[in-house]
């Protein structure tokens, strides 16, 4: 994320699926990626109900700890194990590229 930022492309939405641990602020000091570019970025997280590797509550706490540095943040469950959602990620495509600010914040 702090790489593509930093390169001066447009991130519109990052997708951690199954993720368990938020690396903002790795990602921050290591590329100089600034916090006003992040609240440009919508962050969807999505975790399977089942997952036993990145649980529900590590994932919700994910996109709780990066509720203050991006844009907006959904976090969504589904049906399954530590695995990508197909219609999630659909979803997340589609949030990522509606216009609008995402930094109302």
């Amino acid at each position: 994320m702090g790489k593509l930022a930093t390169a001066h492309l447009r991130v519109s939405g990052l997708f951690p699926g199954g993720c368990n641990e938020n690396k903002t602020e790795d990602a921050k000091k290591e590329t100089t990626v600034r916090s006003g570019d992040l609240r440009q970025i919508k962050l969807f997280v999505s975790n399977g109900k089942t997952d036993d590797i990145a649980t529900v509550a590590a994932d919700k706490a994910v996109g709780e700890s990066a509720d203050k540095e991006f844009g907006a943040v959904r976090i969504e469950t589904f049906e399954g194990g530590h695995t990508i959602s197909q219609e999630q990620l659909k979803s997340a495509l589609a949030w990522s590229a509606e216009p609008g600010n995402p930094s109302g914040k």
